[in-house]
């Protein structure tokens, strides 16, 4: 993967050094934790 792109991780249990290595690139990784909606009330 190109060094100029952005990797989002949305991955459980897969850390950013690992994702980094896996796709042989030094692009930024932003970790993104999508979380199930709550309702209050």
């Amino acid at each position: 993967m190109a060094d100029d792109k952005i990797v989002i991780n949305v991955m459980s249990g897969v850390g950013g050094d690992d994702l980094r290595r896996t796709l042989a690139t030094d692009a930024p990784i932003v970790r993104a934790i999508p979380l199930s909606p709550i309702h209050a009330g």
